[in-house]
């Protein structure tokens, strides 16, 4: 598992790229995880990085961003993560697994073309 997080890491910073994209198909395919048990391995491990990061570069982040505003992100995605909790008691097992391949599809897509459309 070193060698898989040398590597994760390795691309992660090289590419932006984060556990939700690298983190679960590599614990699924190479370590037999089910995607319930890889989701909050690659969540504890974002929660890491990302604190990390923020922490080391925290004087030049808040040049960028007031207490205030990153408050309301904080609360925003605090109650956007209880409101899908919520919802998802509420829709049945295979159409959350179809649910959530589009959602990736769609935040892909959207990611290659917005790179895509910069580079030009």
């Amino acid at each position: 598992m070193a060698v898989f997080g040398l590597f994760l890491g390795l691309i992660t910073t090289l590419t932006g790229l984060g556990g939700g994209v690298l983190l679960v198909p590599i614990l699924m395919r190479f370590f037999g995880k089910t995607y319930e048990e890889s989701l909050p391995t690659s969540l504890a491990t974002i929660l890491f990085i990302s604190s990390i990061s923020f922490f080391l570069q925290i004087h030049a982040a808040l040049e960028l961003i007031s207490y205030s505003e990153l408050s309301f992100l904080a609360a925003g995605a605090i109650c956007a993560f209880l409101v899908l909790r919520f919802s998802l008691k509420f829709i049945k097992p295979e159409n959350r697994d179809f649910l959530r391949k589009v959602v990736f599809t769609v935040v892909t897509i959207y990611s290659i073309s917005s790179v895509l459309m910069k580079s030009f």
